[in-house]
This record gives structure tokens, C-alpha cells and sequence, in this order.
């Protein structure tokens, strides 16, 4: 059985009989009744069966998850015998194949870590093991780590470090075997990577040198550690993205920044698009803290470091302007405080602006892609 569910995923089709083995492999199949032929080619009659066969086999050692990470498309026929195999495989399987699933695939194995790991421990459910806070810790510092080396230059925003760069330490607690509760070390004193945390660190109120992370049940269950330290980096990556701006050298992006700055030093309003001159945007920079790492403008953040070298590199250009990065409108306002922002564009001025609007937009997701997301494009 695993053998026709490892030569089934591999295709992705039924397989000729003869690629079973020799005569008695052939027998056994067709008397198990799950197994069906057609035109001399078998496959099993459900796809679960497959699946669930397949995934025996991956935890059987063959295929080695090795040598499906190597190959993207091969994994991808795997991915549901993946799912399976870390859901009820042992302990030892689980955390060997989701450090190297890491390492290669992070995107993915993202998506199979919610189809394996999904339930979380009750709390009437009894501990099968009881671990000490450095064995878990352990654990959970491990798939932090890993995670953070797959996902790079991400992590520079991510993971918390010290001044040397090194992960803070980790404390953690186990309470009655059932509540875990997490957080790192800030302070100044020496302590080891992994450690017990003070039983005063909570995630209502902690010592200062503790930054208390997360606390819920436990139940040690398979694959926890891989599941949390996701959640962490995609808590962490979530409020990022919430307050601030990822930083990209695209120029789009920086012209428009530009222009809003512009707007706000005229005291004009976003529909305004007559060209201001540069000295009138140059008093409004003069206004912006350049030790500030970020300004506001309106709706977005902008690195104050980019929007200040943007506007140089166009003055010293000889530019006396700053004109929207748009086109503009082409015909007569003759709304007069009525109609719609878009009469005074012609229809092909219309088609030009959302060209240019979605390409830049389009340009400048790429970029940001490839310089923040670069192991996580699918």
C-alpha cells in the first residue's frame, strides 16, 4: 500500500500495474479491496486513502522529506500527506521534518503548520508529559530560530535581539502543567539562552527586564513549538506592517510621498494638481525632524531619511517644481462644488492615470517582495 501511494502522489495519476512489483505485490493490492483498476492502470478508490498511505510512508523514511524539499513541485503533491504525516507522526519525525520544511520552503510549510497543528490542547484534557521549563524552552527558542534564519532579511524586524545581535533570552513557565507562559529577557544581568521565568512575570503585569509575550494552555501536544514560534513572528510582522513603513528604494513610491509633503506645505487638499514650487516645499521639509526615522503624511508613513534625500536629488537636479507623479487633468473643471472627481479627465487621460497608478503600485509590490519576502514568494 505505501509503495502505490508513494508511485500515485509522485504523478498525481493512477500508475500502471505493473510498476507495483512482482506478482504477489499485484495480488495483494487488487484483494484489498481499496485499490481500483482501469485499463491495466491502479490507483486507490478514495483520495484519503492515498493520502493516508502516503503519509505512512513518509514516516516509514520513504521518501525522505529531504528529498521532497529539494523539489518544489514534488512537494507540492505531497502537501496533503505532508499535513497528515506531521499530524500524527512521532514527536522526533515532527520536529526533523518541520526543521528541515523550514529551512527550505518557509511559505509552505506556513500553510501546512495550520492544516497539522491545528488543535490546541483542552483544558480538561490530561498531560501526557511533564517537561522541565529548559526542555521546553528549549523547544520553542529552536523553531523561533529556525523560522527566523528561513524568513530572512525579515527577521531584522522580528526577532528581539541585544545589542550584539544575538536572540534575547528566552524564560518560560509551566503552571500546574497546563499554562505556559512565555517572554523575553531585556535587562542587563547575564542569563542563560533558556531559562525559568520568574513566577511574578505574567502577561498582565511582569519585572521590567521581562517583555511577557504569550501565556495559554498546554498540553505539550506535537508540533507545539513550531506552531507558537509561527504565531510570534506573525504577531510581531502584523504589528509592524501596522506601524510602519517597510523601506523600498522604489521611486514611485518616494515621488508620491513627495507630493503629499508638497500638498501639505502649499495647504492644498488631495484634488489639487497645479505644480507647487520647490522652494514652497522645501520651507514645509524644513518643518520635519531629520532625526525622526518615519513622518506621517496623511493616510501612510514615509522614511523621513528618503523623502529628505528625494527632494535634494530633484532640487540639485535644477528642478524648480514639484508636480504630481500622476497625470493630471486635461480638460476644463466646470463641476463648480458638484459632479465627480473624474470629470475633468478625458476618457484616455482616465485609462492613462489607472495605467499609471497600477504599474507603479504593481513595481513597487514587487520590490518590496523581493526585498523583505524573498524566501517567502510563492
Amino acid at each position: 500500500m505505501r509503495r502505490l501511494a508513494l508511485l500515485v502522489t509522485d504523478a498525481g495519476a493512477p500508475v500502471e500495474r505493473g510498476e507495483l512489483g512482482d506478482a504477489a505485490a499485484r495480488a495483494a493490492a487488487a484483494a484489498s479491496r481499496i485499490v481500483r483498476e482501469e485499463e491495466g492502470r491502479v490507483d486507490f478508490g478514495l483520495p484519503l486513502l492515498t493520502q493516508w498511505f502516503a503519509a505512512d510512508a513518509l514516516v516509514a523514511g520513504d521518501p525522505r522529506v529531504t528529498e521532497l524539499a529539494s523539489s518544489p513541485p514534488r512537494l507540492g503533491r505531497w502537501r496533503y500527506a505532508l499535513a497528515i504525516a506531521l499530524a500524527t507522526g512521532p514527536r522526533q519525525f515532527v520536529d526533523e521534518a518541520m526543521a528541515t520544511l523550514v529551512a527550505a520552503e518557509p511559505a509552505f510549510t506556513a500553510e501546512i503548520v495550520e492544516e497539522s497543528f491545528e488543535r490546541w490542547a483542552m483544558r480538561d484534557e490530561p498531560v501526557t508529559a511533564q517537561r522541565s521549563a529548559t526542555e521546553v524552552g528549549s523547544a520553542l527558542r529552536s523553531a523561533v530560530m529556525t523560522w527566523g534564519d528561513a524568513i530572512e532579511p525579515l527577521t531584522r524586524l522580528l526577532l528581539p535581539r541585544d545589542a550584539t545581535g544575538d536572540l534575547l533570552p528566552l524564560g518560560v513557565r509551566v503552571d500546574s502543567g497546563r499554562y505556559l507562559t512565555l517572554g523575553w529577557y531585556r535587562g542587563d544581568r547575564h542569563v542563560a539562552d533558556v531559562s525559568e521565568l520568574p513566577a511574578n512575570a505574567n502577561v498582565l503585569r511582569s519585572p521590567a527586564e521581562w517583555a511577557v509575550r504569550r501565556s495559554g494552555v498546554w498540553g505539550d501536544e506535537r508540533g507545539w513549538a513550531w506552531r507558537w514560534s509561527l504565531e510570534l513572528l506573525r504577531e510581531d510582522l502584523k504589528r509592524e506592517l501596522a506601524t510602519l513603513s517597510l523601506r523600498t528604494d522604489d521611486v514611485a513610491l518616494l515621488d508620491e510621498a513627495l507630493w503629499l509633503v508638497a500638498l501639505e506645505a502649499a495647504g492644498r487638499g488631495s484634488l489639487s494638481h497645479e505644480p507647487i514650487a520647490i522652494e514652497t516645499v522645501e520651507a514645509g521639509l524644513a518643518g520635519i525632524d531629520p532625526s525622526r526615522p518615519l513622518i506621517r503624511l496623511r493616510d501612510r508613513y514615509a522614511h523621513t531619511e528618503q523623502i529628505l534625500a528625494r527632494f535634494n536629488e530633484l532640487r540639485e537636479s535644477g528642478l524648480t517644481e514639484i508636480s504630481s507623479p500622476w497625470p493630471t487633468p486635461d480638460e476644463p473643471d466646470t463641476r463648480a462644488g458638484a459632479g465627480w472627481i473624474w470629470d475633468p479627465y478625458s476618457a484616455e487621460q482616465q485609462r492613462r492615470r489607472v495605467e499609471a497608478v497600477y504599474r507603479a503600485a504593481l513595481r513597487a509590490y514587487a520590490s518590496l517582495v523581493d526585498e523583505w519576502f524573498p524566501r517567502l514568494k510563492r
